[in-house]
């Protein structure tokens, strides 16, 4: 949150959350990453129980900086009650025709994990 323009203008905004909420309980958060040049974005969704606690993430990474072109990352993780990690999956498509591809190298980004709610970067704004 931003008080004032220059605050704004002053802000990194390599980073970004939209919040949707349930009977008052945040359930899904939808968090972009970026570098500062741009060359690739990172796009993660989390998915919440009502109790708080993660249940799923859902991860495209598209990089533009890919040997044979750009490449997307498609990840998905499913998480017990307890944050365990139960199954994940790894898809790589070509960035331009979304079609699936043999895996690519590529500087891989690191997907920020939050196993509850209360460990989003910016809980504390949360009214939850």
């Amino acid at each position: 949150m931003f008080k004032t323009a220059r605050q704004l203008e002053q802000a990194s905004l390599d980073e970004s959350a939209y919040v949707w909420l349930k009977d008052g309980k945040l359930v899904v958060a939808k968090m972009s990453f970026t570098s500062s040049s741009g060359d690739w974005y990172h796009f993660v969704t989390y998915y919440f129980r009502d109790d708080g606690t993660l249940g799923k993430i859902h991860a495209q990474l598209n990089t533009f900086a890919a040997p044979g072109g750009g490449v997307s990352v498609v990840r998905e993780k499913f998480y017990g009650a307890d944050g365990k990690l139960l199954h994940a999956t790894t898809r790589y498509l070509d960035l331009q025709s979304q079609r699936p591809r043999k895996r690519a190298d590529f500087m891989d980004q690191p997907i920020p994990v939050y196993k509850t709610v209360r460990d989003l970067p910016f809980a504390k704004l949360l009214r939850t």
